[in-house]
């Protein structure tokens, strides 16, 4: 899997690099699983593509339309429904798509001996001084012991048990 290129004037690398990391990981197959099929006309594979090259982009969908570069043959309303559609299971597809980056990609990197471990963290982003923030509530913050204005920030993450992870663990219980 190679990276992204930055900075690049047409969009063509991007477009590539996004069209091998679609087929490397069958997002196709993972799209069919999880209900994202065509309802008319443009497949949502494509829509799909288009999207994921625009977070790499330096302009918006916006910004591309108006000069002239947006490969895209589709309007902004086809991405609205394609996005709010009920009937696309969203966290299935995430759920799907990391399994298969892990286990495509990331497993065989490491050595078969180790475990596996998966990392949950429940960190408070602070936002102390904002006040009409959408969202916002009162959390609780473990370092502090404090009442703080803010988000929870839920993050989990996954890893390869090591020896030194074992050693924190049974010194923190």
């Amino acid at each position: 899997m190679s990276s992204i290129p930055h900075n690049v004037e047409n969009g063509n690398e991007i477009s590539n690099s996004v069209t091998n990391f679609m087929k490397e990981f069958q997002i196709g197959q993972l799209f069919f699983k999880c209900n994202a099929a065509k309802v008319r006309g443009i497949p949502a594979i494509e829509v799909f593509r288009c999207l994921f090259c625009l977070i790499f982009s330096d302009r918006s969908m916006y910004m591309q339309r108006k000069t002239g570069v947006f490969d895209g043959s589709f309007c902004k309303n086809t991405v609205c429904r394609f996005l709010n559609n009920p009937g696309i299971n969203w966290l299935r597809f995430t759920t799907l798509l990391s399994t298969r980056i892990i286990n495509v990609f990331m497993k065989p990197l490491t050595d078969e001996e180790r475990k596996d471990v998966f990392i949950i963290d429940d960190s408070l982003f602070d936002r102390s001084r904002s006040k009409k923030t959408e969202l916002l509530a009162k959390v609780f913050d473990h370092c502090s012991m404090k009442f703080k204005y803010g988000y929870r920030m839920l993050t989990l993450g996954w890893s390869m048990e090591t020896l030194l992870f074992r050693s924190i663990t049974v010194c923190c219980q």
